[in-house]
């Protein structure tokens, strides 16, 4: 069984009304007698609340402005400037926003809004949402859920100027150059390694210019990580054979040789870690301590003070310091690593000015002459609500 968001939000305020749909609630919400009491509570609260649907599609008719009434929510969010591109392929939304037709339905729904302005109000701002309700109007808010600049950023001021409040900058479609997660770039630039996340994980190269994509042999592993070597001819990655654990292996970038394992079973690379010679690279060993392992196999070199708590990042370009995060602290504490003594020198403590809810961080990134870096963190955001009443 399906449903549209439309007539979900209809069933919802018909349930809000009744009560009927929440029989399986029980015996969780109490007796079935007080069921209408806490329906009532959330009717209240409900008709109180600002409800936004950000993804509407009525259509500009008498059918869709009823449809809007009643659907219950203080503001819709109308879709703006879709349009299905021709010899149209996959979900092809990042193509299916041209500018001329963000322009052409941002008029009509003005023009529509204002033909039925005893019912509706565009709402440029939070207040005109607020004073829609208050007086009993439906608010339409604009937005779009792919920019159509097309890169023309001084539109940004006409698009404003129509009433579009939001705008997504790019729709969730694959990116540019070819699928899978991007794991790194080659050291001129031409080329990126992408894992794709079929059920044999596979490495391409895709050009970033001109060029034909490249698939790499499986060759009967499943590929985790990878990165260049600072050669370009040839990549490192970690990947397990079926039923035994993780390697790491090299192989060239050209794909005419089969991959060449390096490391006994355990062992996985940093992605980001090769040193700049190109020798060696920073792993995690089966007793999750660091290591830095030479790219032609052998035994690896300890790197004491470096425990699990951190994570490799990068070298400083004369190989002499590695920059580590330690991925248990908030702020995020990001140091610099001296190989040579084995002492860490605190170079960034970083966090996102609002620390409400942070639940840690993630990857941390640099940029090779150390000016720049970027990084991500999760936030969980919960709510506190207090009942009183219950029997």
């Amino acid at each position: 069984m399906s449903i549209s968001r439309r007539h979900f939000m209809q069933a919802s305020g018909a349930a809000l009304a009744s009560g009927a749909a929440l029989s399986w609630a029980l015996p969780a919400l109490g007796k079935p007698q007080d069921v209408p009491v806490l329906m009532k509570e959330a009717l209240d609260l409900y008709q109180r609340s600002i409800v936004i649907d950000m993804l509407s599609e009525e259509e500009l008719t008498e059918k869709g402005l009823k449809y809007i009434l009643d659907s219950g929510v203080t503001c819709i969010s109308p879709t703006l400037g879709v349009r299905r591109p021709e010899n149209a392929q996959g979900t092809y939304m990042k193509r299916a926003f041209p500018y001329e037709a963000g322009i052409e339905d941002c008029t009509k729904w003005s023009r529509w809004i204002q033909e039925n302005g005893t019912k509706l109000l565009q709402a440029r701002t939070a207040g005109d949402i607020k004073r829609a309700k208050q007086e009993g109007k439906q608010s339409v808010m604009f937005n779009f859920q792919n920019s159509p600049l097309e890169g023309r950023l001084e539109s940004l001021d006409m698009f404003k100027g129509l009433g579009v409040c939001s705008m997504q900058l790019t729709y969730n479609e694959r990116n540019d150059i070819g699928d899978g997660s991007t794991e790194a770039f080659s050291p001129d630039g031409a080329w990126a390694i992408a894992i794709t996340h079929t059920a044999t994980p596979q490495i391409h190269l895709l050009p970033t210019g001109v060029g034909e994509p490249r698939a790499l042999s499986h060759d009967g592993l499943d590929v985790f990580n990878a990165d260049f070597l600072p050669d370009a001819k040839n990549l490192i990655f970690t990947a397990a054979e079926a039923g035994r654990g993780t390697r790491m292996y090299v192989r060239d970038a050209a794909g005419t040789a089969k991959a060449r394992a390096i490391s006994p079973e355990g062992y996985s690379l940093y992605r980001g870690t090769v040193t700049p010679d190109g020798k060696s690279v920073v792993v995690s060993g089966p007793d999750q301590r660091i290591y830095l392992y030479s790219v032609q196999g052998g035994e690896p070199t300890a790197l004491p003070g470096l425990t699990s708590k951190y994570r490799p990042i990068r070298w400083s370009p004369d190989g002499r310091s590695l920059y580590v995060q330690d991925a248990n602290l908030l702020p995020m504490e990001v140091s610099r690593y001296d190989v040579a003594s084995g002492r860490l020198e605190l170079w960034k403590q970083v966090s996102p000015a609002d620390g409400a809810g942070l639940a840690g961080a993630s990857r941390f990134v640099i940029t090779p002459d150390a000016r720049y870096y970027a990084y991500s963190y999760l936030r969980v955001l919960s709510y506190l609500q207090l009942v009183e009443g219950l029997k």
